[in-house]
């Protein structure tokens, strides 16, 4: 009968272990992209965000890819897969997205272009207006540059 007892006692110790461990592996899934935005860790954000889309396509999964890529540096990159998304899942966001990648390759015209589109969407993103600005003042369109900041 004490035997039986300590087996049982041991056996809801092992599998209270086990459920434990396999709970902090999960937590630990769900807070790596956190982790490494959090960390500015670009490299391994674009990889988690990869691997995301190759699980299931997303709009949101490729936004965030299209941003990890201009927060890494690589504007080209995030104009390629944010242009991937459907016409019908443009959105401000992916709108401020392209402007602020073709601004950074000095495509000014697409850029001016896109941050119309976002302003259509939202007329009061005051990022875009900021973006505008830079935009305009880079043109040498200094009065309406500082109108729009």
């Amino acid at each position: 009968m004490y035997r039986k007892l300590l087996l049982i006692a041991a056996i809801t110790l092992v599998s209270g272990c086990a459920s434990t461990q396999q709970s902090g592996s999960e937590l630990t899934d769900v807070n790596k992209e956190q982790m490494f935005v959090e960390a500015n860790n670009y490299e391994q954000l674009i990889e988690f965000y990869k691997n995301e889309l190759r699980k299931k396509e997303s709009t949101d999964a490729r936004l965030k890819l299209g941003q990890a890529y201009l927060d890494h540096g690589d504007a080209e990159s995030a104009v390629f897969v944010v242009s991937q998304l459907p016409e019908s899942a443009s959105s401000s966001q992916s709108e401020l997205i392209l402007a602020k990648a073709n601004f950074a390759l000095e495509q000014l015209e697409q850029a001016q272009h896109h941050i119309e589109n976002v302003l259509k969407f939202d007329d009061r993103n005051g990022e875009a207006y900021n973006v505008l600005g830079v935009i305009l003042a880079t043109q040498g369109d200094l009065p309406n540059a500082e109108q729009n900041f």
